[in-house]
């Protein structure tokens, strides 16, 4: 049996691991803007800081709707992202607050499906998707919720501790200040399209304007070449075909 000293070097060293993994996580999202592979990374690596069964990253979509997008699943375990209604999932973990959606909106955690207070039938329907224990963070696009992620423990119970409920926020912050900066730059790139369609247009305004001046112009410079050897005009007249002419 450990000693209590053991423990604590052992939780310890645990911790410090998962630091190490939540630090490189977190550059691995921020070094690119590809967010298929942010989804296919984050729910990887945070299974293995976990160390869970499933991690799960899923979207909102309006009218109460929405779809798994990337999941990462121990092996022997059935895949959610095959259900043929991924809504089911997600009245799954609604709390039955008189239905509220609003309540997936906060941070849940739930040790033990058996000992947590839900409604018979609510438990059945977790049980047929083999979930005992679970942790769900929002996912937030500025004042927005986009998404959850979500990581499951099957067939026992798990007790999720608060390091581990906070290394989950934090991932989801990061993946928050991710779709930031993707939709930054569909912006500024949509920006840069827009600017590039009015110097196009001012491009080719200036073309054809130039087009069209070129031949009355072309016609009033032979003019005044030819007036300006007129031996009969004055010097005054003489001066305005100069003028002309420069102009």
């Amino acid at each position: 049996m450990l000693t209590q000293a053991q423990k604590e070097s052992t939780e310890q060293t645990k911790a410090a691991q998962q630091e190490r993994a939540l630090s490189r996580l977190i550059e691995t999202i921020r070094q690119t803007l590809d967010m298929d592979m942010i989804f296919r990374a984050t729910a990887q690596a945070v299974r293995q800081i976990l160390r869970c069964d499933r991690v799960v990253v899923y979207r909102l979509l309006p009218q109460g709707k929405g779809k798994f997008l990337f999941e990462s699943v121990a092996p022997n375990c059935p895949q959610f992202l095959n259900l043929t209604d991924p809504n089911t999932w997600f009245y799954l973990h609604l709390q039955e607050s008189q239905g509220n959606i609003n309540q997936i909106y906060h941070q849940q955690t739930v040790d033990d499906i058996y000992k947590s207070p839900l409604s018979d039938s609510h438990r059945v329907l977790i049980d047929e998707f083999m979930i005992r224990s679970y942790m769900i963070t929002p996912v937030f696009l500025w004042e927005t919720q986009w998404g959850m992620i979500a990581a499951y423990q099957h067939n026992f119970p798990r007790e999720w501790r608060h390091r581990e409920v906070s290394i989950l926020a934090q991932i989801a912050n990061q993946l928050g200040v991710a779709f930031q900066q993707v939709e930054l730059m569909k912006q500024l790139h949509k920006a840069k399209e827009t600017s590039d369609a009015a110097n196009r247009a001012k491009s080719e305004f200036l073309t054809k304007m130039s087009h069209e001046l070129r031949t009355p112009l072309n016609a009033i410079l032979g003019f005044t070449q030819i007036l300006a050897r007129d031996e009969q005009l004055n010097l005054a007249q003489q001066e305005y075909i100069k003028i002309i002419g420069r102009s």
